[in-house]
């Protein structure tokens, strides 16, 4: 199952709105959404990213499902060197720790921009893996936005439908 059009447009650009806004404030750095796609919940991209890191946040209320922050590790070492000023060859704790509030920043954006729906949302969990590796319930279409910045794609996966009334 989808979202409905309007639904869907709107989750999408509160997540386009809530990452320009993010990025602006905390690192002073542009963030362009390169490209938006369903993907069919087996078929992800092929393109796999070594050593990538995902972010997992899971929405509930009206709207169910996740929001997946994918970030190669050059997106994920440069998010932090900008934030934090923290310099690794590496994913390590403190680039985890970095990239799990830049998710939580992001959705925190998403939620708010989402305001006419009720929905709350976890904690963000950290996984190494990247889209390639994200499957999702068969009732779920998931859509993946791309964005680029200081020369780093990443993207944001989301897996939401509308909760059963």
């Amino acid at each position: 199952m989808a979202l409905c059009i309007d639904t869907e447009t709107t989750v999408v650009d509160a997540i386009s709105a809530s990452m320009i806004d993010v990025f602006s404030m905390m690192v002073g750095e542009e963030v362009v959404a390169t490209a938006q796609h369903p993907l069919a919940s087996s078929a992800f991209s092929n393109a796999t990213h070594e050593n990538a890191l995902t972010i997992v946040m899971g929405f509930s209320g009206d709207l169910v499902g996740s929001l997946c922050l994918c970030l190669p590790e050059k997106a994920a070492l440069r998010w932090a060197e900008l934030l934090i000023e923290h310099q690794s060859t590496e994913i390590d704790q403190v680039v985890v720790d970095a990239a799990s509030e830049l998710a939580n920043i992001i959705v925190g954006g998403v939620k708010r921009r989402l305001s006419d729906y009720q929905v709350t949302m976890s904690l963000p969990s950290a996984i190494r893996a990247g889209e390639s590796s994200l499957v999702f319930a068969s009732n779920i279409l998931p859509i993946q936005v791309g964005y680029r910045f200081c020369n780093c794609d990443l993207s944001i996966v989301v897996a939401l439908v509308r909760a059963p009334a």
